[in-house]
This record gives C-alpha cells, structure tokens and sequence, in this order.
C-alpha cells in the first residue's frame, strides 16, 4: 500500500497566511496524479511535486480561525488508497493589546512601572516586547514580564535622563502569536523629567552695588518642557515674590530702598519648579547704597571768608 507521511505542518501546529502543507508519498507502483489533500470537508485538490516532497499551498485566510484537520489521500496504480490526516490551529488574528499606564501624554520620572493588556487564542509570550526611545535613543524591543493578559515593565526614567535627555519618548509594545501575526500598532507618548529648571541670575552680576530701581533679570529653562510658572520667584526682605515675563525670560523692577534696606549686602535668590517639583536656583550677593554720603562741616575756608 501507499506510505503516506505529512511532515509540514506537524500535529497541532499553529498556522498563518498562505502556508506550504508538505508530504512524503512512496509506493512501488505510484500513481502521482492520485495524490492529492482536502482541508476539512472541502473538495480534493492536487498536489504539486516539490523535489523528493509532495506539497500544496494553503491559503489559510479562507478558512476561519480555530482547529482544523488536512487530509493528504494517495491511490497508487493497483488501487490500494491510503489517508492520513493531521489536525491544525489555523491563526490569522494578531494578539490584542491595550497599554494601560501610564496614560498618554503622561509626565513621569525616577521608577515608573508600564503596564499593557495582551490578549491571543495562541499567545507566544517570548515575543511580548516593549521599547521606548527618544528619536534612536533608549531602550530597544526587550521583553515584558508578566503572564496570561496582564504584562509590564519597570523602567528607571533616570537612566534614559543620564543617556538620552530629559524630554517625549514614545513607549510602544509589539506582540506576535504562534501564527506569526504581530500588532505592533500601539504607542503612547510619555514625557520623561528628572531635571530641576535652570536658573541664571543674569543682572545684575554677583556682587554689584545697587541703589533705587533696578530690573532683576532672570532666565529660566525647563529641558523636559515642564515648568511650572506659578514657581518662578525672587526673594527680598519681606519674603518671596513671582516674577514677571514669559518663555524663559523673566524679570522684575525692584525699588532697592525698599526691598533692601538698610544699606548692605543681600542674598538674592531666584527659583524654579517643574510640574515633578524639581526645584532649580540660583543666588547672587547685591551690596545695596541706598543713602547719601553725609557732608557735616566744611573745614576749610570758613563761611564768610575773604579769598
């Protein structure tokens, strides 16, 4: 009788797409136009020689997903028929999934933990990964932890400070299935802080006189875009004081004879907070003059004298 062995695809393999069934068929007295598969109830259909094999190509996507069986028949010229017949998954849905936190657009720093949902009728776990750059910047497609539909990561926000900068990154997750389908459609968008404003006093300097009106000049610069206005102040004598402006130029008429007074050195600070609360600053020393030098007697010549 005819020897019929299917190599490809073997017992309960997962299939995908158009997928090349391949069998062995040997009989002293072969009939090869005899040789032939169906899938499921389906009509007969030859097979194809492909070297020493006998295959067919198998357009999955006509068929639903689930389990299926292939029937391979084979009658050779003395009429002795054989059949053997494999059961498949056919797959051609791609895993679904869903990042869960943070939300998009989200500011995070230090230690953040990203989690997704990931759902398939045939999960291939090993090929759940994540990446999450800032243009080519970051870390690239490592894998996720977790199991069954609930997978995260925990990522150090700091290190991608120290590498790559403060500032977007785009968090993607690509899942592919023991079919071979992948979705690797979704991303959000996070903002990476882990770095207080800078601050420049930029007047007066360090150390300047000061007397009356003075504009004290400050620039302020969040690199992760993240600052927080309602923080940028200066301080005087009676406390702390919002400056004026916009973008990162900030600044604030001060009338010196008030703000500072008496006479003497002063430490003048200007801060800053983001919307993570890191605080930037800076200081200088103003030595403020705000009083008349006192003129008490003329010695020479006397009132009234004749020159």
């Amino acid at each position: 009788a005819t020897s019929i062995t299917i190599n490809e695809p073997a017992g309960s393999e997962v299939i995908s797409g158009t997928y090349q069934l391949n069998s062995t068929i040997t009989d002293i007295n072969e009939n090869t136009s005899s040789y032939i598969y169906r899938f499921d109830s389906s009509s007969y259909i030859s097979l194809y020689s492909c070297g020493t094999n006998w295959c067919a190509n198998i357009n999955t996507s006509l068929y639903s997903d689930g389990t299926h069986t292939i029937y391979v028949n084979a009658t050779d010229l003395s009429e002795n028929s054989n059949e053997k017949n494999v059961s498949i998954t056919v797959d051609n849905t791609p895993p679904s999934v869903n990042i869960t936190h943070p939300e998009n657009s989200s500011v995070v720093s230090g230690q953040e933990t990203f989690n997704a949902t990931i759902s398939d009728s045939n999960p291939n776990t090993n090929a759940y990964l994540y990446e999450i750059m800032k243009s080519s910047c970051g870390i690239s497609w490592a894998n996720l932890n977790g199991s069954g539909t609930d997978w995260y990561t925990i990522i150090n926000t700091t290190n991608l400070t120290s590498s790559c900068g403060d500032g977007n990154y785009t968090f993607s997750v690509n899942a592919t299935d023991m079919g071979d389908n992948y979705n690797d459609s979704e991303s959000i968008i996070v903002n990476v802080d882990n770095t207080a404003p800078h601050v420049t006093i930029t007047s007066p300097s360090d150390l300047d006189w000061v007397n009356q009106n003075i504009s004290l000049d400050a620039t302020i610069y969040d690199q992760a875009g993240n600052g927080n206005v309602s923080t940028y102040k200066y301080n005087d004598t009676s406390g702390w004081h919002l400056f004026e402006g916009s973008g990162t130029s900030w600044y604030k008429t001060i009338n010196t004879s008030i703000s500072y007074s008496p006479d003497g050195d002063y430490y003048v600070c200007a801060i800053a907070n983001d919307t993570q609360n890191y605080q930037g600053i800076d200081c200088i020393t103003l030595k403020t003059d705000n009083t008349k030098p006192n003129i008490s007697n003329i010695l020479f010549p006397q009132n009234n004298s004749n020159l």
